[in-house]
């Protein structure tokens, strides 16, 4: 009998710690679920933990340039979206014919890298040579003395703003240049590692087959290896001298994926996709507008509008024109072409005034 009563008390005092300890936890609105998996590191609960809860690699990590000229209508996007972004790159600087650092742009640098930081955005400000023609970029790459004063200044200033890398974007390189535009990525990705610096380089799109002229000045595979990350510009396969049709048709984004993965490493591989639109004047006047301004322009006509099933990209035809627009839906699709291939890192030219509608997608 004794047994029995000590048994007793012995559920009479568990029960009432029992009791004691749900009072607690009700108190601190702490809820449980068993069916739950027990949480034993807290990075799990970040941002960073993928969307997708099947794997990582089913999620699509997203980076934007913002066009200087564009610049209220991306911030504006980031504000709203940063939650689907990984890094911005904000047009801010270009070579001028003087061999030095011309800054572009209106809104105030250093408070934008603060505000992006606080979103735990990456910023990786782009260095473009748009302003310049390809004979004075030849002359400045090969110039060794103009080209290591050049780089100093731009560390400088990067460390200044406290960013977080920098994106090289010279285009049209003369293919009598190659070597001497490997060289200069060489001496910049020496100081930007030096300097704790990611060094991000964009190239033009090649498949390895009668490329544009203009892209074989860049050496893909000496860039993939020098290079933190390389970004392939995927678009323009028709543009004002090509006549209409898609920005980036599948089977030409295919064939550069493929080229892409032969010579950068797989790690560093961003796809670029186009956000914006052509119109092919049919008096020969052409015009190239970002969403926003596309949607405005055709809204003044009647335009039969019908979507390539092709590429994804909306086609208009008028009685003045054609034009082709790469909507949400249709850089949805490419991105589904890229990941399909193996490729999970995009960067969208441009965010200002895109169709942000994309980003539900995610």
């Amino acid at each position: 009998m004794k047994k029995n009563l000590m048994g007793y008390g012995f559920l009479i005092i568990a029960a009432l710690i029992l009791i004691e300890i749900g009072s607690y936890f009700y108190e601190k609105n702490i809820k449980f679920n068993l069916n739950s998996p027990i949480v034993t590191n807290t990075k799990a609960l970040t941002k960073d933990t993928p969307k997708d809860p099947k794997s990582a690699a089913n999620s699509v990590q997203v980076s934007g340039w913002v066009a200087w000229w564009k610049e209220k209508e991306a911030y504006a996007t980031i504000e709203k979206y940063h939650s689907n972004l990984s890094s911005i790159s904000p047009v801010w600087f270009e070579l001028n014919t003087k061999s030095k650092i011309d800054e572009v742009g209106t809104m105030d640098k250093a408070a934008i890298v603060s505000k992006l930081k606080s979103y735990g955005l990456k910023v990786i400000p782009t260095l473009g040579s748009s302003e310049i023609k390809s004979t004075e970029l030849s002359t400045f790459l090969n110039d060794p003395i103009e080209t290591n004063l050049f780089i100093d200044s731009l560390i400088t200033r990067l460390t200044t703003l406290k960013v977080d890398g920098i994106d090289l974007d010279f285009e049209d390189i003369k293919l009598a240049d190659k070597d001497k535009f490997t060289a200069f990525v060489t001496r910049l990705e020496q100081k930007t590692s030096k300097n704790n610096l990611t060094l991000s380089v964009t190239i033009h799109a090649k498949t390895g087959n009668n490329d544009w002229e203009g892209s074989l000045g860049q050496d893909t595979q000496q860039i993939g290896q020098l290079a933190d990350e390389v970004r392939v510009m995927a678009y323009d396969y028709h543009t004002k001298d090509s006549g209409a049709g898609a920005i980036t048709p599948t089977n030409w984004l295919q064939n550069v994926v493929k080229y892409s993965q032969q010579n950068i490493p797989k790690e560093k591989l961003v796809i670029g996709l186009p956000s914006y639109g052509y119109v092919w004047n049919k008096n020969g006047d052409f015009g190239d507008f970002q969403y926003d301004e596309f949607v405005n322009f055709t809204s003044k006509t009647k335009p039969t509008i019908t979507r390539d099933t092709e590429s994804g990209e909306q086609v208009y035809n008028d009685t003045a024109y054609v034009g082709w627009l790469s909507d949400a839906t249709a850089i949805s699709k490419k991105v589904t072409t890229v990941q399909t291939m193996g490729v999970n890192r995009i960067v969208i030219w441009n965010i200002g005034g895109m169709d942000n509608s994309f980003f539900s997608s995610l």
